[in-house]
């Protein structure tokens, strides 16, 4: 009789691995960063970085680019980093390197990658035995992090507007609009402007060059008076970010 071969899946949880960022930016000001890769685990890890692309449509629907050729917004050939493969002892970081590669002549505009972080552990792949006698073989998952990785080669200009603010009973819906050369990525806060409490926030907020609109939906508090709600933008100034803006026009917060 053939013995029953059985295969345990070894489940591990991405927070096995941990990244200090959730957005990897450079820029013409800002050439360099460091992304740190932090091994929770009491074993090593074997980790390999590449990059691939998503794109985007005018409401921020993503699908994942397949093309051969790269997309015309892609940052690889703008950038450099190391090491691209490296052994992640137990309980151990690594930092990575990321700096802009300049090109002259180049357009002006924002170039996008996402970042693929996968690790495996390093483990005994000798078959284990069970009770019955059974052999056990450990198969290794690779636990993958996908970064947006943002370039910025050139000074790049954007906009961006509250649209269609409709408050109807406990519920409030309002669009955020976008025009430029370059992403915005930051918070959208609800605001009692009585005492500055924020109601609900929503973070992060991203809108890449291709997404114009971005609809939001959001629950009100019952106690709250109408006429104190603010909206507010805020961008990641460690983002490449400058832009704060409130609805209605002018409130100072």
């Amino acid at each position: 009789t053939l013995g029953l071969v059985s295969f345990v899946f070894c489940v591990q949880s991405l927070a096995a691995v941990g990244i200090s960022s959730r957005r990897i930016y450079v820029d013409h000001e800002q050439g360099m960063t460091n992304f740190i890769v932090s091994n929770r685990e009491h074993v090593d890890q074997e980790c390999n970085i590449n990059m691939t692309h998503n794109s985007f449509d005018e409401k921020g629907n993503m699908t994942h680019y397949t093309g051969k050729e790269l997309p015309p917004y892609a940052a690889d050939n703008f950038i450099r980093y190391s090491p691209k493969s490296f052994i992640l002892p137990a309980n151990k970081k690594q930092t990575i390197r990321f700096s802009l590669r300049r090109r002259p002549n180049t357009p002006a505009m924002e170039h996008r990658s996402y970042v693929v972080l996968g690790c495996s552990a390093i483990k005994s792949e000798e078959p284990q035995t069970t009770d019955n006698d059974s052999p056990t073989f450990m198969i290794k998952p690779q636990l993958k992090h996908s970064i947006p990785l943002i370039v910025r080669p050139q000074k790049l200009q954007a906009e961006v507007n509250f649209d269609n603010v409709i408050i109807n009973n406990d519920l409030l819906s309002f669009d955020l609009s976008r025009v430029g050369n370059r992403s915005v990525y930051g918070n959208v806060n609800v605001i009692n402007k009585d005492n500055d409490e924020v109601i609900s926030t929503s973070s992060p907020v991203v809108m890449y060059v291709e997404t114009t609109t971005k609809s939001f939906y959001m629950n009100l508090p019952q106690s709250i008076q109408k006429e104190n709600l603010v909206l507010q933008f805020k961008e990641d100034v460690k983002q490449g970010g400058d832009i704060t803006i409130t609805w209605p026009e002018g409130v100072s917060l």
